[in-house]
């Protein structure tokens, strides 16, 4: 998720943006337990590849499942929960704040493929015409307006222009 031709742009955090959030949304006494359950206290876990001299970040996740850590802090699995609920909340405001990335609606044939599989093979294990529609559909919209001259399957179609030959795993993929 580029933002501002940074990677991860909106996901990812320093120790002291998270304390500096958490502070001003007064949740001065949760600093310590945020770091510790997303894993800060470990070090970083990202580096944009295309500018390390940024330095590393963190992308936030668990490190451990919440029953796990809420044992090892000595909390209720409520009260952990409550802590989490609240540290979230607030960081979640301050990135919503953030520049947010563009939305990708590129078309990719392989990604519709495999769609495709899963709805049909759902649709026919529950029983549920209308998973087998939807793969029709998108299984039709690939084969007859992302093809190009020679027949051949194309990668990607946005905006109602389709281009760029297909690879193997387009194929493969449709193929399925």
């Amino acid at each position: 998720a580029e933002v501002n031709h940074r990677e991860g742009g909106n996901y990812i955090w320093t120790a002291e943006q998270v304390d500096e959030i958490l502070r001003g949304a007064g949740l001065a006494d949760h600093v310590e337990f945020a770091l510790e359950v997303y894993g800060f206290n470990a070090g970083p876990n990202f580096t944009d590849p295309h500018h390390p001299e940024d330095g590393a970040k963190h992308v936030v996740h668990l490190v451990a499942r919440p029953d796990a850590l809420a044992a090892k802090m000595n909390l209720s699995p409520g009260e952990f929960n409550a802590r989490l609920t609240c540290i979230n909340e607030a960081l979640l405001a301050a990135r919503d704040q953030r520049d947010q990335p563009l939305t990708d609606d590129k078309i990719l044939a392989g990604w519709n493929g495999l769609m495709i599989a899963g709805m049909a093979d759902g649709g026919r294990v529950l029983g549920e015409p209308r998973y087998i529609e939807a793969a029709r559909g998108a299984a039709t919209f690939v084969l007859e307006k992302m093809r190009g001259p020679h027949g051949g399957l194309l990668r990607t179609s946005r905006q109602g222009r389709a281009k760029i030959d297909a690879f193997l795993e387009d194929y493969a993929f449709m193929i399925r």
